[in-house]
């Protein structure tokens, strides 16, 4: 009688799968974060100036698969952050194999940062530091994107 193995391969190892990026976007700061390829995860990506995030976006793109870039939009968005933001995403647009971009609403992500900070245990010096408080409101952003996520 013949014993073989029998092997299941999920079927989520068999189709081509991306990660997905959150950027809390900011005229003087913007903070990354981005899930792992199986979306269970989130980790940051750091805090990149305006001049500085295109450079860190080519490369990412260049070495990681991105499905979909989701920025957070602020309830009601200034004037001049909306013509800044506006600029942001038609940069991203320019590039080849560019990525799908969806917002989704960042409200009180950054009071949510303070308070994971403080609930981590963070130092009053580490708290006032405001690129790791945009990195951590691109965490809790891409989160909150997929807990309502409705694709899966």
């Amino acid at each position: 009688m013949w014993r073989g193995f029998f092997f299941v391969i999920p079927l989520y190892l068999c189709t081509r799968m991306g990660r997905i990026m959150g950027i809390d976007f900011g005229t003087k700061r913007i903070g990354v974060a981005a899930t792992d390829v199986l979306m269970i995860s989130v980790h940051g990506k750091g805090t990149y100036s305006p001049e500085a995030i295109v450079d860190f976006l080519d490369n990412f793109l260049a070495n990681e698969e991105v499905d979909k870039i989701v920025i957070g939009m602020p309830p009601r968005p200034s004037d001049l952050f909306s013509r800044a933001l506006e600029k942001f995403v038609a940069c991203i647009a320019s590039r080849i194999n560019s990525p799908e971009v969806v917002f989704h609403d960042e409200d009180f992500t950054s009071v949510e940062a303070e308070q994971a900070l403080i609930a981590s245990g963070a130092s009053k010096k580490q708290r006032r530091n405001k690129e790791l408080l945009d990195e951590v409101s691109a965490i809790i952003l891409l989160q909150d994107y997929l807990g309502h996520r409705e694709d899966f």
